[in-house]
């Protein structure tokens, strides 16, 4: 009976035994497929000095990690970051047995890369060596830096009348541009570096140019408008737009010729000396000269009628 006792309590114990090394097995195999190894960025021989963690930086610890085949970076603190990891293998590793880690990040593995083949591939008499102890040197996590803006030099076309579709020649330090340049189009792009530029409008019939300005440094603009030329300086982080405002000739800014005042009324002599003004055309009797040409007409009649009665009443009298 106890016999019997004993065997269950072996078999217990056996099966318990199993499971534990079943759930260890696994726990192992999951832990390594889930390792992420940080990539070595160089390897530094063994000396005295780089045994010690004032060399590598003023901000750099032993953190007196040894004995063990790898290394699982801890977290940081809030915008901490790892600048440098220094793995120094144990004494058997012969050369070259300072792996250095400069990318590495937190929840990262690292290991002493002895055979410098950057794989983590730890024993055997060819494999990678235990760690002996362990740099690392902390910084600050600055951030993504400030974006660098690339300079830019444009060309707009403005016309104060006529068709804006019409196109303009120029040339940029005396060379022709590929094309011609539009009212109607957006502003065109002519460099994308900084430096010294010089745009000239080639002449074209029937247009002057009235007016030339540029964005950004305006102020050093060197502008001649009767010669249809700007030079202008764009600076390293500058997007400057050059406009050139055209006006069709003989107009003052676009402005259209002034319209000639219309012919005056003529007059025509009436009966008895005197005159009255006539309208000239069907225009001026549509403007409100109806009335008075026919006040003028009623007057011309009755001058007439008292001509003949005076002219009459003289017969009378001889």
């Amino acid at each position: 009976m106890s016999i019997h006792k004993r065997s269950a309590a072996g078999t217990v114990l056996a099966l318990v035994s199993i499971v534990a090394l079943t759930m260890t097995f696994m726990v192992s195999s999951v832990s390594a497929d889930d390792t992420v190894w940080a990539t070595p960025t160089g390897y530094a021989e063994a000396s005295e000095t780089n045994n010690h963690a004032e060399t590598w930086g003023e901000n750099c610890d032993d953190i007196g990690v040894g004995g063990v085949d790898s290394y699982l970076l801890p977290a940081l603190g809030e915008g901490e970051i790892y600048e440098l990891v220094v793995v120094k293998a144990g004494s058997q590793a012969s050369d070259g047995n300072n792996t250095l880690f400069a990318d590495a990040s937190a929840g990262e593995t690292v290991w002493a890369d002895t055979n410098e083949n950057g794989i983590a591939d730890i024993g055997g008499p060819d494999g990678d060596k235990q760690i002996s102890h362990i740099i690392v040197c902390i910084g600050e996590d600055e951030g993504p830096g400030e974006e660098e803006l690339t300079p830019t030099l444009s060309l707009e076309k403005v016309v104060t009348a006529g068709d804006a579709s019409l196109g303009f020649s120029f040339t940029l330090g005396g060379a022709a541009l590929d094309s011609v340049v539009k009212a109607s189009d957006p502003a065109k792009l002519l460099a994308s570096a900084a430096g010294s530029y010089t745009i000239v409008e080639v002449a074209q019939a029937g247009w002057n140019v009235s007016a030339i300005a540029c964005t950004g440094n305006a102020a050093a603009a060197s502008v001649n408008t009767a010669t249809r030329t700007v030079t202008v300086t764009v600076g390293a982080d500058e997007d400057v737009v050059c406009t050139f405002t055209n006006s069709p000739e003989g107009t003052q800014s676009g402005n259209p010729p002034s319209t000639p005042p219309s012919t005056p009324p003529s007059t025509a002599p009436s009966a008895g000396g005197v005159q009255a003004s006539v309208p000239n055309t069907a225009m001026d009797l549509a403007d409100g000269g109806a009335v008075p040409f026919l006040l003028a007409l009623l007057a011309i009649g009755g001058l007439a009628v008292l001509g003949r009665h005076n002219i009459k009443e003289m017969m009378d009298r001889r």
